[in-house]
Formats: structure tokens, sequence, C-alpha cells
């Protein structure tokens, strides 16, 4: 059930809890509702945030006010209509919006929780690693948004000893395909320790005479960093079938292009991220099935 109405046994104040859960989650939000109300104004907003989790756009449904007074809950505030605000520090914040109509002297709050990502917190990537021709090889690349760490330990998950590596890449060889639940934890320049774990499925996309050819593509990524369009250039010494993707950092394709089947020649796709948030992308080159990967970087 999305939506429910509910009829008040009187008029008044009162705070509105919804929660919702899964299998492999859960979540609550509440918010103060005023039931009944004569007033002649009423606050009301609503909220949308980016893709790192910590920029907030917040629209005013406010009905007869002139004057808006917004208090984000972090010691800041604004006194715009429709702000938009960056939160510098996780965790739940109380949202207040006191709207007053100076023609009628009409005054009114209404409030709001949100919970803000901490936009400090690493992430990896792992993808296969054509270079190495024996077992089951995978780059790993950590990402740390907030500065060079002082120590990155990665749990490959399959009963090795963690390794702690110099640098954000690393290759591992599994012995054998499948998935395994990879740690990475990070030690900051402050000495706070924070862990990421995720499912990392290893396999090899291709063998023998496949490697060779693949080996031989360019992936070329230009400019990188970039602000609003990512240039891909690539070149096949032989017909193939191409499509490009750019894929964010939890696994989703925010760009792509259609399967092709392209001649021999050098090729350029433009990708226009205006849309997009700032942060780390994988632009993945496939051909004929196999893959090319590069790290870019967009930059606002």
């Amino acid at each position: 059930m999305s939506s429910v109405t509910h009829q008040f046994a009187s008029a008044g104040t009162y705070v509105v809890c919804a929660a919702i859960q899964d299998s492999s989650c859960a979540d609550s939000t509440c918010a103060t509702f005023t039931a009944g109300s004569s007033s002649a104004c009423a606050a009301l907003y609503t909220f949308s945030v980016d893709s790192t989790g910590t920029t907030y756009t917040f629209t005013n449904q406010s009905t007869a006010a002139s004057n808006y007074f917004w208090s984000f809950g972090d010691g800041t505030s604004s006194t715009d209509a429709n702000p938009v605000h960056l939160y510098n520090q996780p965790g739940p914040h109380t949202v207040c919006l006191t709207l007053t109509d100076s023609t009628t002297g009409c005054t009114d709050t209404y409030c709001n929780s949100i919970s803000v990502a901490n936009a400090c917190d690493s992430v990896f990537v792992a993808l296969p690693d054509l270079s190495n021709p024996a077992g089951t090889p995978m780059n790993f690349t950590v990402i740390t948004p907030c500065g060079a760490p002082a120590s990155i330990t990665i749990d490959y998950g399959d009963g090795s000893t963690p390794q702690t590596i110099s640098g954000s890449n690393v290759t591992y060889v599994y012995a054998t395909p499948g998935s395994y639940n990879v740690c990475v934890c990070v030690i900051d320049a402050l000495g706070d320790t924070t862990c990421v774990c995720d499912t990392v499925v290893a396999y090899r996309l291709s063998n023998g005479i496949a490697d060779l050819e693949l080996s031989n593509i360019q992936l070329n990524a230009y400019p990188n960093p970039f602000s609003t369009t990512l240039n891909a250039e690539f070149t096949l010494e032989k017909n193939a079938v191409v499509s490009i993707q750019l894929i964010g950092l939890a696994g989703n394709v925010v760009s792509s292009t259609k399967e092709e089947k392209l001649s021999a020649g050098t090729y350029r796709e433009s990708i226009n991220t205006d849309d997009l948030a700032s942060g780390f992308y994988i632009l993945k080159l496939n051909v004929n099935g196999m893959q090319v990967s590069k790290k870019v970087a967009l930059q606002k």
C-alpha cells in the first residue's frame, strides 16, 4: 500500500509515522501534521535528494505566505522559497519550515526528519582483468572520496589472508570462478576505520586468442576528469559488435548505447552527463561480448 486516507477524530497536531520493511532492510520516517486547522496559512514542503545522498532540494508547497524561514537541522538556515542544501555531516536531521503571511499575520511551522548519507564512505569496484592469463583475475579499485587513506585492507572472501594494499588499485587472482563476499576496510588520516562489504562475482570474460585480440583495443576517455561531456575513443582492428556503457559505483547503468556492428577503424562516442552528479564512474566498452573498462571522474 503506497497511500492511505485517515480521518482524525478531532482537530489538532499529530505526529504521523510511516515504516517500510523487506527481507533486507527497514526504515521509517515521521512528520508533524495539523488536522482540521482553520488557519489562513499552512506550511508544507516536499524534498528530493541527489545520487550522493547529501544534497537536498526542498520544494515549498505552502499556502498563503510571503516570508519563509528554513532550519535545516545542522545549524544552518535559509529564507529562500525553494532552497537547495548540501549537508556536510551524515545522520538524521529535522528540517523545519516556518512561514509568515505579512498581510494576515498568520504563521505556521512544518517539520520533517531526513536521513543524510555519509559522502565520505569508501566504495570499491571489481572488474575482470584480461591482462592476467591465469586463473580468474579481478581488478579492484577502491574509491575514497574524502582524501588519501592511511591504509586499505581487502578481505577477498575466499579464505585467504586479508591484504593491505598501497594505492587504490590491485589485481587479485581467484583460484576458481564464483561469488565471494569481499570486505574493504579503510583507515583514514584521523585513524577512524570504516568497512564496506559486497558480493563480487569472479569470472573470466574470454581466453586464448580472444584475450590477445581484446588486449590490443585501446579505450581512451577524455577529458578525465570531465564536467559535462565525456568522449570515449577506441580503435577496432577488425569488424565487431560494439556498445558503450557508463556505470555508477553502485553498479547502475547511467548511460548506454545500442549494440552496433562496426567496421575496422577509429571511433568516438560523446556522452552527455548534464543529469549526473559529481563522482566516480566506470566507462565500459563491450566488444564481441568482451569488455574493456576505465575509471573516470565527473567534476561539476
